[in-house]
């Protein structure tokens, strides 16, 4: 991916913008109900019946780009989160842009929306509660303007989002702050060109601009703006250089939503610097904003700003004679019951400073030391929640050798310590980006933060959080067709025993047995609805339970209104608080395909396929579904006791932001697997199995990550013979040609096919299993395929687990299963092309092609085709149609011939079957859906592609079973060699297949209806048949 080069014109990116992509707001709000008792927050903590502390899990989210320095860190002080989920291994801001946060309506779970991807953010501002959700703000490269542009992100707690551009002029804004202030948003950002600070105010009721506006024009080489809304207006202090001597020093300004009202200086020295603290807080029982600063010396200090259009100021630069901000400490204000106070670092001895404000009318404070370090304090976060009397620190220690992450409470007030928690330890930086305790009870705890892991030179930060109790479950992991018994029993058995519901998401359901079942529990008065795909609408096993009276939806009107290809895919049930989860439809041979589902005993995942499946049984399917259900589970497995975090997408992607160039390729369920790929810095091996893999541009990080793989970690891929082998823009010849082809032809590839026919027993699952240690071992699955058209059309479901143990299974599962088919070449059960003459001096009527059925079954052929077509789903070239009832027998050929008369006049026989109609005695192919391939048979003598295909009874589904390209083909790679004319290319072993053309094919003499290698292809199992019929020969003349 090309990279964008933005020249600045000024040094303010490399001091104190280099990408702000990592934030949080806690915000505290009142549940309107408690969450049952003995459960937990899927987000994290029960409000009502944990001890302090009961347990203490440390979750890892993934990894992030951050690269700032200390001082740089935007101050973290609630429950919202927002974060870069980096798809870069550089860290440059490309990514995507999530935004999680509790649901409101039950707090058992996290809703997390991927509010836009991008090639590059730039900056991101601290989350601001508006009502019904909350809003934050980032500045991130627009290629259609090419220029960075600034937008407004509104994410409601419905799963809804919408981003507005707020852009203003020509030149690229950098987002600095944003405040709400009623019913409306102001974003303030600076321009590249001019070094002016600006900002736009947004109606929230509308989501229109409302206008842009001037702060301050020329402001130097240094940005630093602080926002916060007041009663009456929205304060702005920022930082001015001092252009007599190149200092900074500190001005505010009084905004409205029609723009500057007033603007004075708060601090300034001749001698130093300046700076702001992490935020601007507001007493609004007095109508004062309080503005803490880094001033001379450097001291902390604070200014009292009147909430008017003619403020008056009140300022004071040395509260304290220790210094602040060395090490990135920044000064944070609050309110609490009895005013405002300040947090600051003592730098003289690592001491926790509070200063009280005593007074708004005087300089009157009082100084707390509150914390002494026994080692070196380097980072300090403040949680003060209005109206509350007590407040959480986040520190970090530095002993010499490792940093810890301490939690400790206070009371407001008499500044006493309360409680104390060690969170993490690590011999990377920590950075706590919030510390929540709810000090009331003493059970709740939210603490987000970042560790900086380098490894190897190569940045992998982390960003985690801290919980306390987990939800217990039980959870199951069935292998198909290995646990297919069990799997069936305890769907049977669950759905038997259900009680209140049954909700079914199946794409495809022909399973009668399932349906009787679902029939069954409809009767005795559990609500039983189902959604499937259109394609299943008409089968038995749906139309029974229409017929029962069951609710059943498909997607047949989404399809015909919006989105013609669309597949309702996801495959998932959720019976009582029981979900089940996974690639496995509920058709025809099913419970033999090689499958993965898991089940899950819980409140919290059934609460969040329950959101999802509300959508889906009001036919809100695709892009058209209004909200995204998306979100993380904090669960403790009670089978493998181990704590899993869940995390449950719903696709295709959602974005609020639509102006963005990269949305059509940013599939956020394919780009969530990257980012649990690329999560790993420790020695880890992928195992993964695919029914279909592309290399849509959608999928390209994945395969570029898994190649990586060789030869440092050890990577074992089972794909499906069908869709992957032979076909066209497949991951499989991606691999051929980026993983070195001695370890394909060493006997034991990292890709192997699982050999089965176009409507027998198929891998059919879409798993990956990263293994490594207990942080980094990952299991994804579910019902996305990595294909363009699952991650931007279809309706999807994937499931992340981090877990040790399960990650060793599904190691275990395709290890073996990799063993088991590992080999360059095979023979294939289903038919081939053995043969071709494309290069006749008769010219396209002396054309023919030589297919053989390698098995020991006669083969219908009804559903297959012929041409010489490069796309399955249509283009200009011939497809063409075995005619109805026509076979082909075991160990047999069957010659088709463009011309049956030029054929017999050139070899004295004729063709089994012909395409030009020209012998009545010979079958004719039926040219297919002129509609899709518009073209006639003709092959290129320089090089071209013949393709096998099946079209599944009753479905226009086209699969490629077979394909050989020649000559100068770019079909795929490794093409079969040119013949001369009149020759022909054929196999070197009638049968024998292999990942390429040009390991089975030679250039021979012509041999249709007659393969003399032939005899000794077939010659073992005649053998074996001449034995068998002997052996009953002389059992019944014995009897």
């Amino acid at each position: 991916m090309s990279k964008i080069n933005i020249n600045y014109d000024c040094n303010i990116v490399k001091r104190w913008i280099p990408l702000l992509l990592l934030f949080i707001l806690l915000v505290q709000f009142q549940a309107e109900g408690q969450a049952p008792a003995g459960s937990v927050l899927v987000e994290g903590i029960n409000w009502s019946d944990l001890s302090f502390p009961s347990k203490l899990n440390n979750f890892q989210l993934g990894s992030t780009a951050y690269r700032n320095e200390l001082t740089q860190l935007p101050w973290a002080t609630g429950e919202y989160l927002v974060w870069l989920q980096e798809s870069n291994e550089n860290f440059e801001g490309e990514g995507m842009l999530k935004a999680l946060f509790r649901d409101k309506a039950d707090f058992r779970y996290s809703r997390m929306y991927v509010v836009d991807y991008r090639e590059t953010v730039l900056s991101v501002t601290m989350p601001v509660e508006i009502p019904g959700g909350f809003a934050f703000a980032y500045s991130a490269w627009n290629n259609t303007d090419s220029k960075v542009d600034a937008y407004l992100a509104l994410v409601y707690y419905s799963g809804t989002a919408n981003v507005v551009n707020v852009t203003w002029g020509s030149d690229g804004e950098y987002v600095l702050d944003l405040a709400v202030q009623g019913d409306y948003a102001f974003v303030a950002y600076y321009t590249s060109y001019g070094n002016d600070y600006y900002y736009t105010v947004v109606s929230l009721n509308t989501l229109s601009v409302v206008g842009s506006y001037g702060i301050w024009y020329d402001f130097g080489s240094y940005a630093q703006l602080r926002m916060a809304a007041g009663t009456n207006y929205v304060l702005a202090a920022f930082t001015v250089e001092d252009t007599t001597n190149g200092d900074s020093e500190i001005r505010y300004a009084i905004l409205s939503t029609s723009g500057r009202v007033a603007y004075g200086w708060i601090y300034y020295s001749s001698v130093y610097d300046e700076f702001l603290g992490l935020n601007i807080a507001y007493d609004s029982s007095a109508s004062k904003f309080i503005v803490p600063f880094v001033g001379s010396a450097p001291y902390v200090g604070y200014a009292v700003v009147d909430d008017s259009d003619s403020p008056s100021v009140l300022y004071q630069g040395y509260p304290g004679v220790g210094g602040s901000g060395v090490k990135g400490h920044s000064p944070s204000a609050s309110v609490g019951p009895s005013g405002a106070f300040i947090a600051w670092v003592d730098e003289t001895n690592d001491d926790v400073v509070i200063t009280t404000i005593d007074s708004y009318a005087s300089v009157s404070y009082s100084n707390h030391v509150v914390y002494s370090s026994s080692g070196d304090l380097e980072q300090l976060r403040l949680y003060a929640p209005l109206g509350s009397s007590a407040i959480s620190l986040a520190l970090v220690e530095f002993d010499g050798s490792n940093y810890l992450l301490r939690l400790v409470d206070y009371d407001i007030g008499t500044w006493t310590q309360t409680a104390t928690l060690d969170i993490d330890s690590s011999q990377y930086p920590i950075i706590p980006l919030a510390a929540f305790h709810d000090s009331s009870t003493q059970v709740e705890y939210f603490v987000p933060y970042v560790v900086q892991r380098e490894v190897s030179g190569e940045y992998h930060d982390r960003i985690l959080m801290v919980y306390t109790d987990l939800e217990d479950v039980s959870t199951r992991l069935y292998l198909m067709p290995d646990d297919k018994s069990t799997l069936r029993n305890d769907l049977l058995s669950d759905i038997e025993a259900a009680s209140d519901r049954i909700h079914a998401a199946i794409a495809f359901f022909e399973d009668t047995e399932i349906a009787d079942y679902l029939v069954q529990a409809h009767n005795r008065g559990v609500e039983v609805q189902v959604v499937v795909d259109d394609d299943s609408a008409d089968s038995q096993a749906v139309q029974n339970m229409i017929a029962a009276g069951i609710t059943v939806v498909t997607d047949e009107s989404y399809e015909q209104t919006y989105d013609s290809i669309h597949i309702m895919h996801s495959k998932f049930l959720v019976i009582d608080n029981i979900v089940y989860v996974g690639s496995m439809n509920f058709d025809v041979g099913s419970f033999d395909n090689y499958e993965v589902v898991m089940r899950f005993e819980s409140e919290a995942l059934s609460y969040v396929f329950e959101n999802a499946f509300s959508d889906y049984i009001n036919g809100d399917f695709g892009t058209q579904d209004p909200d995204d259900d998306s979100g993380l589970a904090f669960i403790h497995s009670t089978t493998t006791d181990e704590n899993l975090l869940m995390q449950v997408y719903f696709g295709p992607s959602h974005y609020a932001c639509y102006d963005s160039y990269q949305l059509w390729e940013a599939g956020k369920l394919i780009k969530s697997v990257y980012s649990m790929l690329k999560d790993d810095d420790v020695s880890t091996h992928l195992y993964t199995g695919q029914y279909i893999f592309s290399t849509a541009s959608v999928v390209m990080d994945v395969l570029e990550w898994m190649t990586s793989m060789e030869p440092s970690g050890e990577f074992h891929a089972v794909f499906n013979e069908i869709l992957n082998a032979d076909s066209s823009y497949k991951a499989l010849y991606y691999f051929w040609e980026h993983i070195s082809r001695d370890e394909w032809l060493d006997g034991d590839p990292p890709v192997v096919l699982f050999r089965g026919g176009p409507e027998g027993v198929k891998v059919h699952m879409k798993l990956w299993a990263l293994y490594g240690d207990q942080d980094f071992s990952y299991v994804a699955f579910g019902s996305m395929n990595p294909t363009k058209s699952a991650n931007l059309n279809h309706t999807e479901t994937l499931v992340i687990i981090n877990s040790a143990q399960y990650a060793q299974r599904v190691k275990d599962f395709i290890s073996n299963l990799h063993s088991s088919l590992k080999g360059t070449s095979w023979r294939p059960v289903h038919p081939v092309i053995n043969e071709v003459l494309y290069y006749s001096s008769s010219g396209v009527q002396g054309e023919w092609v030589e297919i053989l059925n390698p098995t020991n079954e006669t083969i219908d052929l009804s559903n297959y085709l012929i041409g010489d077509s490069e796309n399955p789903m249509g283009d200009d070239e011939g497809m063409y149609r075995f005619p109805s009832g026509s076979s082909i027998g075991p160990y047999s050929y069957a010659v088709i011939a463009y011309d049956a008369s030029t054929f017999e006049t050139i070899y004295g026989f004729k063709p089994d079957f012909e395409i030009a109609g020209t012998d009545p005695e010979v079958p004719d192919l039926t040219p297919y859906d002129t509609s899709l391939f518009t073209g006639s048979w003709n092959l290129d003598d320089s090089g071209d592609e013949v393709l096998l295909c099946h079209v599944l009874p009753g479905s226009t589904f086209i699969k490629v079973v077979d394909a050989v390209w020649y000559g100068s083909s770019s079909y795929n790679p490794d093409p079969a060699p040119s013949a001369s004319q009149d020759r022909s290319i054929r196999r070197v072993s009638p049968g024998e297949d292999s990942y390429v053309p040009a390991l089975v094919f030679t250039v021979k003499d012509p041999t249709p209806g007659y393969d003399p290698s032939l005899a000794d292809a077939v010659a073992v199992p005649a053998l074996l048949i001449i034995l068998v019929v002997a052996v009953v020969v002389a059992k019944t003349k014995i009897s």
